[in-house]
């Protein structure tokens, strides 16, 4: 994802990530017996719509070779699907709801190793690594440790379907990050994603029907 924001734009990587919920939302109905109707299909094209076009801002971030706009977002949408995907799986098969801390603490502790080992090739390399870097990956990782714990969480929840839940999870971020972009840092929102939020509303309505 972050190679992507440096090598193929920002407008590539933010709208290949949410849309790849239709990953793990398609294999639901494979893998886990998800029911299917007409609502459901209609809300969940409705919300890749609105993903869509909350995140398509039609500008060019100068792509830095012609390969890189083609091939990095379709990397990018395939790696956080199988994240989803691999994700829904654990938590069917593997957790109950005393293990949810343990597990993704698990992941957090390699994901902290792999980056303190990183860090220390970096720096007798001669990178400088400085202590706000070092401040702003802890409050990143605590927000990104809250953020994975409850969704599997809610994936454990009775009587809801991941088919439902992570089109509402993607539609609610992107929501939730353009009311937060306008309200602290005075982003206009443009008609189209004005839009496509309300197309996001309609579709989290028809998904909880």
């Amino acid at each position: 994802l972050a190679y992507t924001d440096q090598h193929a734009g920002v407008s590539v990587a933010v709208l290949a990530s949410p849309l790849s919920v239709a990953i793990p939302a398609s294999l639901a109905f494979l893998l886990y017996g998800d029911s299917l109707n007409t609502v459901k299909v209609v809300g969940l094209a409705a919300a890749l719509s609105s993903l869509y076009l909350c995140t398509a801002s039609g500008q060019d971030f100068g792509v830095t070779r012609a390969w890189l706009s083609r091939l990095l977002p379709i990397l990018v949408f395939f790696m956080f699907g199988c994240h989803f995907a691999l994700l829904k799986f654990t938590q069917a098969r593997y957790l109950d709801s005393l293990s949810y801390h343990l597990y993704v603490t698990t992941s957090f502790f390699f994901a902290l190793a792999t980056s303190v080992a990183i860090g220390l090739a970096w720096i007798r390399a001669g990178v400088k690594v400085r202590y706000r870097d070092l401040v702003a990956g802890g409050v990143l990782g605590s927000i990104n440790y809250g953020a994975i714990y409850f969704l599997v969480k809610v994936l454990g929840l009775e009587g809801w379907q991941s088919s439902q839940l992570f089109p509402i999870y993607s539609v609610g971020v992107v929501g939730v990050s353009s009311i937060l972009a306008m309200i602290i840092f005075k982003e206009r929102l443009s008609r189209l994603r004005t839009f496509g939020l309300v197309v996001g509303l309609m579709a989290i309505a028809l998904l909880n029907l």
